[in-house]
C-alpha cells in the first residue's frame, strides 16, 4: 500500500515540474502548505481523494493521471484551456476581462 503513495508523490512532482511550477506555486494554487506538497512528493504523507482532485485541478490534468503508473519520460500535453487557466491565474481581473473581449473579437472576426 505504501508504494501507492510513493507513486503518487513521483507523479505529483513530475506533473508539477512539467507545468513549470515550484512547490510553492502548486501549494498556492491547490490551497495547501508547501510542506504538505513536499511530504506528498516524498511519499511521507497520504493524500485523500479530495486532495488528489484538488492537486489535479491545480495542475490542469485529470486526477487519474496522478494515480496511474506514468513513466517519467512521457511528455505531458496540456489542452489550450488548461494552459490558459494556468496563465490567467495570477492575471488581474481587469486584464482577464480585456483578454476575454479580445478573444471574443478574434473569434467573431474570423467566422
Amino acid at each position: 500500500m505504501e508504494d501507492i503513495y510513493k507513486l503518487l508523490g513521483v507523479n505529483i512532482r513530475y506533473f508539477r515540474k512539467a507545468a513549470g511550477f515550484s512547490q510553492e506555486k502548486l501549494a498556492e494554487l491547490g490551497g495547501f502548505s508547501t510542506a504538505f506538497i513536499g511530504q506528498l512528493e516524498r511519499g511521507h504523507n497520504k493524500a485523500s481523494l479530495a486532495t488528489v482532485e484538488k492537486l489535479a485541478g491545480a495542475l490542469g490534468i485529470n486526477s487519474t493521471a496522478l494515480l496511474s503508473g506514468i513513466k517519467q519520460k512521457q511528455q505531458v500535453k496540456y489542452s489550450l484551456s488548461s494552459k490558459m487557466t494556468l496563465l490567467l491565474h495570477d492575471c488581474p481581473a481587469k486584464k482577464q476581462k480585456d483578454l476575454e473581449k479580445l478573444i471574443y473579437l478574434f473569434i467573431n472576426k474570423n467566422k
